[in-house]
């Protein structure tokens, strides 16, 4: 089986995600622009006999898509799997983001997830095979300061449903992980933003904010992408997955639950 990860070197949910591939004896190609971080995660993972290709690029570029899946084609001969998962995050209220901000967020999150699925699709028609992107809880609820990534991420959940209804009588499905609060180095450096100890902020937060008392990590998110990718979901289409500890299902803060 065959997959492009875009983002899969990403010291975070990226290298969860193609880690736990790997783990499954997927055949990657992951398309980033970090070359260094790229060659030591392929180096790293060839040692253990996987088959991990790598395509130097930016996901933003127009005709990045169709190099990933030429490339994919021409390296593995077909292609079973799509996750969309680079992207890039922006807190700042509404009022205070520039049109070059938002257009760099909506190219990153939302219009390069369209190119990559527009230019797989042939080839996962042919192998009856799926896609994932990787949105966010903000696609459903949000916090301030997240309205236009939060408008990306719904875009994205709302991509993967209209691919699902139009191509799923042709035998492909696309589905949604929606992750909660992931660390990484990215959202260590957000949280420092405004708190001086990250990792207090993390065991504050998940004790109030979260119903599960654990951060979820890279790879629960790599698990559940690997499965929707997988023949076990294969009647699992146009769904949005959120894994986040339980803290969207809470009207009110964890201690407000206790009697």
């Amino acid at each position: 089986m065959v997959a492009i990860v875009t983002g899969g070197a990403g010291a975070g949910i990226g290298q969860g995600i193609t880690r736990v591939l790997c783990q499954r004896k997927w055949s990657l190609l992951i398309v980033d622009r970090d070359q260094q971080r790229m060659n030591a995660l392929k180096n790293e993972l060839n040692e253990s006999e996987n088959q991990v290709e790598t395509l130097v690029d930016d996901i933003t570029l127009p005709q990045t898509a169709e190099s990933a899946v030429n490339k994919a084609l021409q390296q593995f001969g077909r292609l079973d799997g799509l996750v969309n998962n680079a992207g890039i995050g922006l807190c700042k209220p509404l009022g205070d983001v520039t049109d070059e901000e938002f257009d760099g967020l909506l190219d990153a999150d939302l219009r390069s997830a369209f190119r990559f699925t527009r230019a797989a699709l042939p080839a996962l028609i042919k192998s009856k095979g799926a896609i994932v992107s990787v949105g966010s809880v903000h696609a459903t609820a949000s916090i301030r300061g997240y309205a236009p990534y939060a408008a990306a991420k719904a875009g994205l959940q709302a991509l993967m449903r209209g691919t699902a209804i139009d191509y799923g009588p042709l035998g492909v499905r696309a589905n949604t992980v929606n992750p909660g609060l992931v660390m990484s180095p990215q959202s260590e450096a957000l949280i420092r933003s405004f708190h001086p100890d990250p990792h207090q902020w993390v065991t504050d937060y998940t004790s109030r904010k979260q119903l599960l008392p654990t951060l979820v990590s890279a790879e629960q998110v790599g698990e559940t992408i690997a499965w929707l990718l997988s023949p076990q979901a294969c009647s699992i289409t146009g769904q949005a997955i959120t894994i986040d500890g339980g803290t969207s299902v809470m009207l009110y803060e964890r201690e407000s639950l206790l009697p």
